[in-house]
């Protein structure tokens, strides 16, 4: 299963955005990754997060001419 069939199996209604661009609190440059720590309102227990987090890397420039043209 796609990200595509994933998110409409949820509904729109059901996906939160927490864009990093907005969240970020530290980011370093390591020998062979990089480290991002960022700040959300996600609740969590002591078995972690309440809701499935996922990163997605998608073309900055591509997703700014998108948000664009929806406007």
């Amino acid at each position: 299963m796609g990200i595509v069939e994933l998110i409409t199996a949820l509904g729109d209604d059901n996906v939160k955005l927490n864009p990093l661009d907005s969240c970020i609190t530290g980011m370093n440059k390591r020998k062979d990754h990089n480290e991002f720590t960022f700040c959300t309102d996600q609740a969590f227990g002591s078995k972690g997060p309440k809701d499935l987090g996922l990163v997605l890397w998608l073309p900055r420039e591509k997703v700014q001419e998108i948000m664009a043209a929806a406007k």
